[in-house]
């Protein structure tokens, strides 16, 4: 093979032409070496067209001109490599979108049919056939929050696991996106029970509610999140220090011991109660796509798991045994969440996601609001009278779903045309 003539930017040096040439260059008749070194010096780089300018030797020229045909053609490839590239990682990034919006989305829907069913359930006959069939779905979506703490790992590492990272500008990033919202919607909460008659209005008890997280039921999550949030350069750290292999089993060993070692009224806003979600999403979002591979060879036997500890963990809170029962029920939602994440990735069709991408946009307001209107569809239809349980629960889904939806999409669409605006003004 001769050495390489052509450089990307077509510059060459009169060096770089096989040896067999240069007596033919230095020495042809008609050609002195001064006029060559005055016409093509050695020590510059010239162009293409120059060199090919019939003062050089045809055997020279054509070696040129098929030089120059191998380096378009090698430009040509190297461009579609490029391109094909870059398509492919824009596919993945897409996918990884899509999984996760996906993922968002159903927690989201889960975590409001828990809290709408909380009334039915509690005042339903335990030995009717119509409680079974509310409750089984209302305990196997009990993975949702769990499920939400998993996806913030993930979204975290995916997004700061190797990037430039400044620990304030996160803190303060973390802060105005969800304990600034967070405390709006504290007070918009204490406010409206006070004005219903619940509490008498007292700043101490108000702040009490804002670090609890216990104004209503589902808030706790912030408290536990920020947790998480506060703790990210420990977890920058420790992901590529330690593996998965090690690091896994110690977190779920952690979970398990705080659970079952440290009891007290609050332990639940602990976050090591959740270390094993969070490890698991951290893990996954360093080795996404090396994790999906690995899901999707395996997963017959996660859903056999999802099914197993599933069925197990129901028949235990049914029938109020089982000593290690709150352990099934963690394998139950780590395999669940694992499940849902495989499930999530085969979802396809465009007019599914684009309803997906819809919620997923207002997801964290839903998450906020829709404890709000499940008091207010409540108190409207006690003072209608209606008190059968099976209508009251069908409608009392249907007015928190869509009001909580359309109150934050109008919200969000408000809030966008704000800023447009002010960005045109400004400009």
């Amino acid at each position: 093979m001769f050495p390489p003539l052509f450089q990307i930017n077509r510059q060459i040096c009169v060096q770089n032409l096989p040896i067999y040439f240069w007596p033919s260059i230095y020495y042809n008749e008609g050609y002195r070496l001064d006029h060559l070194r005055k016409k093509v010096p050695l020590t510059e780089k010239v162009d293409v067209d120059e060199l090919a300018k019939g003062y050089l030797w045809s055997g020279v020229k054509k070696y040129l001109l098929e030089e120059r045909r191998h380096e378009s053609s090698w430009i040509t490839e190297r461009k579609y490599i490029v391109n094909h590239q870059i398509e492919l990682t824009q596919t993945q990034n897409m996918s990884k979108r899509q999984q996760i919006s996906v993922l968002n989305a159903a927690f989201c829907i889960l975590v409001v049919f828990i809290h709408i069913s909380s009334e039915a359930i509690v005042s339903t006959d335990k030995t009717s056939w119509k409680y079974l069939l509310l409750y089984a779905p209302w305990t196997m979506s009990s993975f949702a929050m769990q499920g939400f703490i998993f996806l913030s790992g993930i979204k975290m590492f995916l997004k700061y696991g190797t990037r430039p990272f400044v620990y304030s500008e996160f803190v303060a990033d973390r802060l105005k996106r969800i304990f600034v919202p967070y405390l709006i919607w504290v007070v918009i909460y204490y406010v409206y029970f006070c004005y219903k008659g619940f509490y008498s209005f007292d700043i101490a008890q108000l702040l009490r509610f804002v670090c609890v997280g216990d104004v209503v039921s589902p808030f706790y999550f912030i408290i536990v999140i920020l947790q998480f949030y506060l703790l990210m350069p420990v977890w920058r750290k420790a992901v590529p220090l330690f593996p998965p292999r090690f690091a896994l089993p110690a977190a779920l060993l952690i979970t398990i011991l705080i659970r079952h070692g440290i009891a007290f009224e609050y332990s639940d806003r602990i976050f090591t109660t959740y270390l094993i979600y969070w490890t698991v999403g951290c893990y996954i979002g360093a080795n996404y796509s090396k994790f999906v591979d690995l899901l999707k060879k395996n997963r017959i036997w996660v859903y056999l798991i999802v099914i197993i500890s599933g069925s197990i963990d129901l028949y235990f809170r049914v029938s109020s045994t089982g000593y290690l029962l709150e352990d099934i029920h963690l394998l139950y939602c780590v395999a669940m969440i694992l499940c849902l994440f495989q499930i999530a990735g085969t979802i396809k069709r465009p007019i599914i996601m684009k309803g997906i991408e819809k919620i997923n946009g207002v997801s964290l307001g839903i998450f906020f609001s829709h404890c709000l209107f499940i008091y207010i569809i409540n108190f409207c239809m006690n003072d209608m009278g209606i008190t059968k349980i099976s209508v009251r629960f069908f409608l009392r889904a249907a007015f928190v779903y869509s009001a909580s939806y359309f109150v934050c999409f109008f919200y969000h669409k408000i809030k966008w045309k704000v800023s447009s605006r002010n960005i045109r003004r400004d400009t």
